[in-house]
């Protein structure tokens, strides 16, 4: 299973620096989803102890009901590394 993003639409980060989500467009397997659009995705990261991530990929058929292709379930701890939240002045 590869997934790679093609496009982004936003990133909102929690006033506390410490959560973010990121929510874009991709491809699976190097292919559109089963309408010929790309598929989505939203991210879920938390800067804490310990950090955390999940991740959701889904499509939407032409009544916008959504099915799901890939999802973690819930925000899990991370095996290794570290979630750093930056953000701007």
């Amino acid at each position: 299973f590869t997934f790679r993003s093609t496009a982004y639409d936003w990133l909102v980060v929690s006033k506390d620096k410490v959560t973010a989500q990121f929510k874009g467009s991709g491809m699976v397997n190097g292919a559109l989803d089963p309408n010929g659009k790309a598929y989505k995705f939203m991210l879920w990261a938390g800067d804490s102890t310990p950090d955390t991530f999940r991740i959701r990929i889904w499509w939407e058929d032409e009544n916008g009901v959504e099915h799901d292709v890939y999802d973690n379930g819930f925000n899990q701890a991370i095996g290794g590394g570290s979630i750093v939240v930056h953000t701007g002045k």
